[in-house]
Order: C-alpha cells, then sequence, then structure tokens
C-alpha cells in the first residue's frame, strides 16, 4: 500500500473482557457496524494517523517491543480498507459511490428475488432521536425501586392467573383456536400491538439508558410470523455482561408488567365490557407464555440473543450454520474446503447449536409445508400439487441450487478419487459400496397370497324343513332387524296332520264330557289320557309350523336377487333361501401358505393388487385365523374395506402382507430361505 494508511476519526473504540481476555469493539456509525479485534491489533491500528507508511508503523511498533514485518501491517490495513474503516481518497470514495449506486440498480432489478422469506423486515424509522427527548421521563424505570415494584407485580400477575384459571384458559383456548367474534379479533391485534411496542421501546430505552444508540425500529415477518423489532446492535460495544443482559431481557420485563397490571384491571373490571376484554387481550399476548415463546434461543428473538451474550460469541446463528455446512461439506462429502475460524469450545457450541436449529426450524417448515399442501390439495386436486412444487421451488431455489452444486462437486471429488486408485482398489471400494448400499435399502419381508373380495356381514338363512314357499315378505336390499319375518313355508302335509289331530283332541274332549255325565270314572279317565296325549302332539305340529317361518337372526340387509321368485319353490330341508350382509362394508380375504404365513399379525400392512384393472390398495391385517376352506391356504387374513362402485364381492387379485421392515440383504436371504425345502435341512 503506497499512501499511509490513516484511521477514521468518527469511529468509536470500546473496551471490553471477552470470554476472560480483553477485547475491543470498533463500531462503525455510518454503516452500524460492529467489529472485535484483539489488543495486538487494536495497537497497530491506532498507529495509522495518515503520516506514516506501513514501513514505518513496522519499524515504531518493532521499537516498542511488537515484532511484525512491514508486509504484515500493509496486509492488516488492506482487511481494514476493506471493511471501511480506513479514510479512502477522493477517487476512491466515487469508486465506491459508483458501486453501490450499481448494487442499488441491479437490487432493483432483481425487485426482491434474493430476500429472506423466513426474515423479511420493515424500517419505520430511526428513533433515536425521540428517545433521547423523552429518556430523562423515564428515568425512574431504571432504578432499585422499580425492579422490586415489578417482581411484587409478578407476583399479583400469577395470583390473579391461578384464581381466574378457568376463565383463562379458556380464553387461550379460544385464542389458539381462533374462535372469536371480528370484534374480538380487532381488540385483541390492536392490544397486542400495543404490547409488542412497548416491548421494543424496552429494549430500545435500555439500549439508551447504558449509553448505546438505536437507529432503527420496524415490523418484520419471522418464520411466517409477525413480529416487531429495535435495532439495539449498539449494546455490543457495552463493557459488561450485565448491561447487555440487561438489554436483551428489558422487552419481556415491561411487557410483563404492562400484563400484570393489565390482570389486576382484569380482576377489576367489570365482566364483558370493553375495559374487561381490552385487559384479558394484555393478559393472553403480554403474558408468560409469550414470554416463554420470546424466550426460544432456537430463533434469532431475544432468547437467541440472551444466549449469544451468555456464551460470549458473537454472531453465534450464522457462525454455527457456517460451521455445520463446512462439517457436511468437509466431513460427508470429502470437499476440500477451508474451516471456519473456531476454537474448540466454539466448535462443540456451533455443532449443537446449529443442530437443534436446523431441527426446529425444519419441524416448523414441515407443519406449514403440510398445512398449505393439504388445503391446495383440497382445493384444486392435482393442480395445487403442483402449485405447491413450485413455490417450495421458489422458495428455496438459493439453497437448491447450492446443495446441487454441492453435490456435483462431491460427485467429482469422489470419482476423481476413484480414478486414483488401482484396480483391486476400486474393486474393493465397489464391493464395500454394494454391501453399504445393500444395508442401507430398506426392503420389507413379505407374504404374498391370492385374495377374493367379500361381505364383511353373510348370513345365509336356510328351509328348516322341506315344504313349499307360501309368502316372501321382503325384497332385494330390505332393511331388517333381528327376529323379522322373512318367507313363510308351508308343509301341505304337516298342516293335514295337524288339522286331523285338532278334530282328534275336540273328539276326546267331547266324549270325555259325555262319559263324565254319565258318571262313568273309567271311561272317562281314559278318554281324558287320550286327548292330553293327542293335545301333546297337536301342540308339537304347531310349534313345528311356526318353525317354519324363517326369520332374520341378526340386522343387515337382504342381497339375495330377487327373493320374491322363490314363492310357489319346493324347497328341501337345509336349502338356501335368503342371505342377509352389509353392502357398503365388505373385506377382502387373503389365502396365504408357506413360509410366513402363520407370521401374519394383526395390524401389518397389507398391499393388494386387483386382477380386473390392476388398481392397487393399501391397507391393514384386520384378523387372522385358521382358514376352512381346502386348497385356500393355511391361514387367512382379512383386511377390512368400505364397499363402493369400485369394490364389488367377488372381485380377486394378489396379495402381499409385510411382515416386518428389513434391508436389500435381508429380503434376499428371505427369499431364498422360502424357496429351499425344509426337509433337505433334515
Amino acid at each position: 500500500m503506497s499512501a499511509a494508511p490513516k484511521l477514521r476519526p468518527d469511529l468509536t473504540v470500546v473496551e471490553q473482557t471477552y470470554r476472560g481476555e480483553q477485547s475491543f469493539i470498533v463500531k462503525d456509525p455510518k454503516t452500524r457496524k460492529y467489529f472485535r479485534f484483539r489488543p495486538v491489533e487494536v495497537r497497530v491500528l491506532q498507529q495509522f494517523d495518515g503520516a506514516r507508511s506501513a514501513a514505518e508503523v513496522a519499524a515504531d511498533l518493532t521499537e516498542a517491543g511488537i515484532r511484525l514485518s512491514a508486509a504484515t501491517v500493509e496486509k492488516f490495513a488492506a482487511k481494514l480498507k476493506s471493511m471501511g474503516l480506513l479514510e479512502r481518497t477522493l477517487g476512491e470514495r466515487s469508486v465506491l459511490m459508483m458501486e453501490r449506486l450499481r448494487a442499488q440498480r441491479r437490487k432493483r432489478l432483481k425487485s426482491g428475488a434474493e430476500t429472506d422469506i423466513f426474515r423479511i423486515r420493515w424500517s419505520m424509522g430511526d428513533p433515536d432521536a425521540f428517545m433521547d427527548r423523552t429518556i430523562p421521563y423515564l428515568r425512574w424505570m431504571f432504578t432499585r425501586g422499580f425492579v422490586i415494584a415489578s417482581v411484587f407485580l409478578f407476583a399479583v400477575y400469577l395470583l390473579v392467573a391461578a384464581a381466574k384459571w378457568p376463565e383463562l384458559s379458556a380464553a387461550f383456548g379460544d385464542l389458539y383456536h381462533f374462535r372469536f367474534s371480528a370484534g374480538d379479533f380487532v381488540t385483541l391485534w390492536l392490544t397486542a400491538t400495543v404490547i409488542i411496542i412497548i416491548h421494543e421501546l424496552g429494549h430500545g430505552y435500555t439500549c439508551k439508558h447504558f449509553g448505546g444508540q438505536v437507529h432503527e425500529i420496524g415490523a418484520m415477518l419471522l418464520y411466517f410470523e409477525p413480529a416487531f423489532f429495535c435495532n439495539v446492535n449498539d449494546a455490543w460495544t457495552f463493557p459488561e455482561l450485565k448491561a447487555r443482559l440487561w438489554v436483551t431481557a428489558a422487552g419481556s420485563w415491561i411487557q410483563v408488567v404492562a400484563a400484570s397490571i393489565a390482570a389486576i384491571v382484569w380482576w377489576a373490571a367489570t365482566p364483558g365490557t370493553l375495559l374487561s376484554q381490552i385487559a384479558l387481550s394484555a393478559v393472553l399476548v403480554g403474558g408468560v407464555t409469550t414470554v416463554v415463546m420470546n424466550a426460544n434461543p432456537l430463533i434469532p428473538l431475544d432468547g437467541y440473543f440472551a444466549l449469544s451474550d451468555y456464551l460470549e460469541v458473537p454472531n453465534l446463528r450464522q457462525r454455527a450454520f457456517g460451521y455445520l455446512s463446512w462439517v457436511v461439506k468437509a466431513r460427508v462429502f470429502r470437499l476440500d474446503v477451508p474451516e471456519p475460524a473456531a476454537d474448540e469450545r466454539e466448535k462443540r457450541i456451533f455443532l449443537v447449536y446449529s443442530l437443534l436449529a436446523v431441527w426446529y426450524i425444519a419441524s416448523i417448515m414441515l407443519l406449514v409445508a403440510g398445512s398449505v399442501y393439504g388445503w391446495l390439495d383440497r382445493a384444486l386436486g392435482l393442480a395445487g400439487g403442483a402449485v405447491f412444487v413450485f413455490g417450495v421451488w421458489l422458495m428455496f431455489r438459493a439453497e437448491i441450487r447450492s446443495a446441487i452444486q454441492t453435490g456435483a462437486a462431491a460427485w467429482r471429488e469422489f470419482r476423481a478419487r476413484v480414478a486414483a486408485r488401482r484396480l483391486r482398489d476400486r474393486l474393493a471400494l465397489g464391493l464395500a459400496l454394494l454391501l453399504l448400499a445393500g444395508a442401507l435399502i430398506p426392503r420389507p419381508i413379505t407374504v404374498t397370497g391370492p385374495f377374493a373380495v367379500a361381505r364383511a356381514l353373510s348370513v345365509p338363512l336356510t328351509a328348516p324343513d322341506s315344504g313349499i314357499v307360501a309368502s316372501v315378505y321382503v325384497r332385494e336390499g330390505t332393511r331388517v332387524e333381528a327376529g323379522m319375518p322373512l318367507v313363510q313355508v308351508r308343509d301341505l302335509d304337516l298342516e293335514r296332520a295337524t288339522l286331523e289331530t285338532g278334530r282328534r283332541v275336540d273328539s276326546l274332549g267331547a266324549r270325555a264330557a259325555q262319559a263324565r255325565a254319565r258318571d262313568r270314572a273309567d271311561e272317562t279317565a281314559r278318554l281324558e289320557a287320550e286327548r292330553v296325549t293327542e293335545s301333546a302332539r297337536l301342540d308339537g305340529m304347531t310349534a313345528q309350523q311356526r318353525l317354519l317361518t324363517v326369520r332374520a337372526l341378526v340386522p343387515g340387509i337382504v342381497v339375495t336377487s330377487r327373493p320374491e321368485r322363490l314363492t310357489g319353490r319346493w324347497v328341501g330341508l337345509g336349502e338356501q333361501l335368503l342371505e342377509l350382509g352389509q353392502p357398503d362394508s365388505l373385506e377382502i380375504r387373503i389365502a396365504l401358505a408357506g413360509a410366513g404365513a402363520t407370521q401374519v399379525r394383526v395390524g401389518q400392512e397389507a398391499r393388494l393388487v386387483f386382477h380386473a384393472d390392476g388398481r392397487t390398495l393399501a391397507g391393514r391385517v384386520g384378523s387372522v385365523a385358521l382358514s376352512s376352506a381346502p386348497g385356500s391356504g393355511t391361514v387367512e387374513a382379512r383386511v377390512g374395506l368400505r364397499g363402493g362402485a369400485r369394490w364389488r364381492p367377488g372381485m380377486t387379485g394378489e396379495a402381499s402382507v409385510t411382515l416386518r421392515q428389513s434391508n436389500l440383504w435381508g429380503a434376499l436371504w428371505w427369499g431364498v430361505r422360502r424357496r429351499v425345502r425344509t426337509d433337505i435341512l433334515l
């Protein structure tokens, strides 16, 4: 660097103790960026006064006991200039201005294409001057007395919440299930806006109290959830960790204070009034649950910044994701990429935090994606799925391109390593990959067999005796209840015998009455005995005639086609007359034999392919029993099926029941084992 480097005079340098060691924060008031330097680096940059060249600065530092070469000092000065911490010449400033204009023009042409949709910000202005004018009126909030009063209010909040917990829990249920009217929604939204503004002003005024500056406040959309923000990055310049932690905690603190005051108003106000509704909204929005959500360190909210301060790891999120990206590229894909600068403690922190954050964000994304896809699929069908895929590509196209590039680079690196190996090594590597693929590729262990569709309820009704069908009381599709008469069968011989027996009983009764009138006891007793015998025979015949009425054994629907054609037909004993069933309730009966058939259990997955049209169906085994049908297999598994226009009784096909999950090698061994005769092993 030919010109003498000169440090910008408007920079602010603050000394801090960083993880037990002295460090310095350099604040750039123009770009509002912050840089951390070690004491030796600050000692060097303070020598850049514009009067000495890099070689002269190196010589002066060497005399002071800091041995640095001129090349090292010049390289450090170039780094500071790239950061914008050194003064630039008029020509350099002009070139920089032109570059900024070109960058702004490119940004406008892209129309926000590179915007991070998970963290969209809308700045609402610079509140620093306003806070400077108003903070003298709020100094009392930074006193010990206010802290003690706040703790007392927190206790009151908990007491009110416990006393009115049924109402509060019901209100929480209405809030999280969106069960409220338009007026309640407006009240809740306005109250939430006020509470959130109080929260952000708490951060800002606390930062001002400790001597910082607040130059931005606004709204944002964080992982599709609306939020506000207050830029208190100036807290990084505070020497004490306690001050930085207070800036982070102040928002939630003052928010719960407001919620506690609202809880008192809610407890005292008349239920159903506007004041009571506003107070309840403040309790819901500003209460402990919101603070707990805001304290989540896995997303960039208060909890994250508090964790970053506590661990004394600046830019924790960005550095953690950068380190995880390096781990994947270097350790998984074996790419030659530079490792991010971090000590052993930071590496452990980065790995744990990045994995937890990725898991949390992925869970949110999957939940949102599932809801959106379900809505699009129900509304648009196949077109909705296409819209969903296109939307996912628009949102993650940068990540998809990066993943494709990384995969391509990993493949080229892998091919280069394989090409450099000898043939024996290549074969060994190929075999190892084949074994690994066989162990990793999932493959189910299955047992197969034919199936047929039948009615889940099928009750045949047979003729109780030989005779003529006199009447059929039902038609196809008639719904019947248990005990309802369906068919009347007549046995003419039985009917004639019944009539004769009845006349005989009547005759014997008349003759017994005459003998009793003539006072002939012996003849009366004989006739009465014969009458009792014939009466018993008549009762049996009458009961036998009643049995000729076929009744429904269970509730169901008559599924016999045109049962009225039975009228007038002669039927034999045991001949089927009708069938009761449930047409809307079918079942698939799978005949299984051979190895694995006895391992089928209720709840296992079954995949079915129909012979008629090749359609497939997935289900679960509902019951398992030994098959009674000859030649159909040793085990019969049944799968429930809803009837409809697509499925009919009598349809057949092939079924596959999954016994357990395995890998490719396990499935291959199972296939060989099934074909080996057991007697050969003996």
